[in-house]
């Protein structure tokens, strides 16, 4: 396919996906809770420079049980950055206690802070600015991949891009506005399904056979998904975030669909990453193997799956372990029994995350496998393009003859 006619077809995908995203999102807004603010009851809000330090106060108090708190707060005068009141001079507090709010960070001069307004015409301090860094840091992985993976690096962007748009922009409104939740999550991983490996793959068989793949592990994942949770009999309400918001009463929140939804998307990732390698793997094999049937390409497939089942698997382990480790750490430390710890919801939720991604791996092998070797060995006159890859003159293509060994399976 000449470049150009590639990129028009980027460009069709393009125009497609975000054309999806923006009047997902206009139909999932309507009626939504998002970013009402109904949780506060600050009279506004401000980004603020800390330009001085005035003075902190420090008291002290001490509970029956021995137990003292610390109550510490720092004043300061600041410059409003962003805001209604941009530019004028504030005074506003920061306030925090040894038993409640952690280690805290004290304000200093040359920070960044979120200042509220409270009803009463109070400046107290909400939050340290972080997001400068991380931007940053964002913008140096960016960098990087761009000039790693060129093309494909900018695909690659391309794609995470509208695959989190989407979720932000339409899934989560759309639960906010009281839509079906399973219904939603179904839409939303089809659609990263649609637009990922066509992205990263291009427009080929290849890409056709890693969503084929994709499809059937996902589906697996949320069949057994719904079928433990009325097993385990899971509420989705494991912390006070989830209690908070299955209270919502507008719109009334299903947290079981919300575990689903969890599982899913997370079971999600897995499916796109092993079946897209998958489906890699087989396609050279087409284009450099002797045989090329359909048995040795399903064959080749299976074989390259075992390799990647356990480097997934162990990544899916240590992936949920590491984001919930400060939890896992509390529950151990104060639970007296093994058995009720592994019992506990929490704990029974991410083995189940844990365990549904192993099976949604471990089907999307074997589906890509069937699906690509099925592909490759009908296919005609399609070979594997590269932009970055020297396409070799016939002079300098080694004869074929008994000293250089054939490729055979």
């Amino acid at each position: 396919m000449k470049k150009k006619n590639v990129f028009i077809s980027y460009l069709i995908l393009f125009v497609f996906a975000a054309s999806l995203i923006f009047f997902g999102s206009r139909y999932a807004m309507r009626g939504s809770k998002v970013l009402t603010g109904e949780a506060d009851s600050f009279a506004a809000r401000y980004i603020v420079r800390v330009d001085l330090v005035i003075g902190t106060d420090v008291d002290t108090a001490s509970f029956s049980d021995g137990t003292t708190m610390t109550l510490t707060e720092n004043r300061f005068s600041g410059t409003v950055v962003f805001g209604e009141r941009h530019g004028e001079s504030i005074v506003a507090a920061q306030s925090y206690n040894n038993l409640t709010s952690g280690d805290t960070t004290p304000v200093s001069e040359g920070m960044y802070v979120f200042v509220y307004e409270t009803q009463d015409g109070e400046y107290v301090v909400g939050g340290i600015i972080r997001l400068a860094a991380v931007a940053l840091l964002a913008l140096a992985f960016v960098i990087l991949l761009m000039l790693f993976g060129r093309g494909k690096g900018v695909a690659t962007l391309v794609s995470l891009a509208l695959s989190v748009s989407a979720i932000f922009l339409v899934f989560v409104p759309a639960i906010l506005s009281g839509h079906n939740i399973y219904l939603w999550t179904i839409m939303i991983c089809i659609y990263t399904i649609i637009i990922n490996p066509l992205f990263v793959g291009g427009f080929n068989t290849k890409s056709y056979a890693s969503q084929l793949g994709c499809i059937g592990g996902v589906a697996i994942a949320g069949v057994l998904t719904v079928i433990m949770t009325d097993i385990l009999y899971i509420t989705g309400i494991v912390d006070d975030d989830s209690l908070f918001l299955s209270s919502m009463t507008d719109p009334v929140i299903n947290m079981q669909a919300i575990v689903f939804s969890m599982v899913l998307i997370g079971a999600l990732g897995s499916a796109i990453d092993v079946s897209m390698s998958i489906a890699t793997s087989v396609w050279e094999m087409k284009n450099t193997a002797v045989d090329t049937g359909f048995a040795a390409l399903f064959r080749s497939g299976i074989n390259i799956g075992r390799d990647i089942l356990g480097a997934q698997t162990g990544t899916l382990v240590l992936a949920y372990i590491g984001s919930s480790l400060s939890v896992v750490l509390l529950l151990v430390a104060y639970q007296s029994s093994v058995l009720e710890l592994l019992n506990l919801e929490m704990i029974v939720i991410e083995l189940l995350q844990t365990f549904v991604g192993g099976f949604t791996i471990l089907f999307t092998i074997p589906a890509t496998a069937l699906f690509g070797a099925f592909m490759f060995s009908h296919s005609k006159n399609e070979t594997f393009t590269d932009s970055n890859k020297r396409k070799q003159p016939e002079s300098e293509k080694p004869e074929l003859n008994d000293s250089i060994p054939i490729y055979k399976m």
